[in-house]
């Protein structure tokens, strides 16, 4: 049951986060539109070759992902030894639970980080950008 609930949110999000954004709708729309429209055209299904050419898409994609709090909290992780971080001490055998929106949401990492903002995923010239500290399903290692 848990599974299908997160399918299922993750296929309404794009949706729900446009219609939160509502000043940004029509653009992130006809921005998305044109570049699919000039890369895919209308005759054919995207397909993997179309992937490295729809930055602007895979763009509004990751700024869903970071702003819609996909994935809230990671695996928890059991402390293996006492550590200090940033002043608190977390005891051997601790179960930490990495807290995701809080890396998202990030004020010293993301500019406006409550703002629906895809282009911040690109470069001046329109490259994708990656980012360490883009993580919506965990950090994956």
């Amino acid at each position: 049951m848990a599974p299908m609930r997160s399918i299922n949110k993750v296929r309404v999000l794009p949706c729900n986060m446009l219609i939160s954004h509502r000043s940004v709708l029509a653009i992130e729309h006809e921005n998305v539109f044109h570049e699919l429209s000039e890369v895919v055209g209308v005759e054919r299904a995207p397909d993997l070759q179309d992937k490295t050419k729809l930055n602007y898409f895979w763009a509004t994609v990751m700024e869903t992902q970071r702003l819609a709090s996909i994935v809230p909290q990671s695996l928890p992780h059991l402390c293996i030894t006492d550590v200090t971080i940033q002043g608190y001490t977390i005891p051997a055998e601790a179960v930490v639970l990495p807290n995701l929106d809080a890396v998202m949401w990030d004020e010293n990492t993301w500019e406006d980080p409550l703002k629906f903002r895809p282009e911040r995923f690109l470069d001046d010239t329109g490259a994708l950008i990656k980012s360490d500290s883009f993580i919506p399903f965990s950090v994956g290692q």
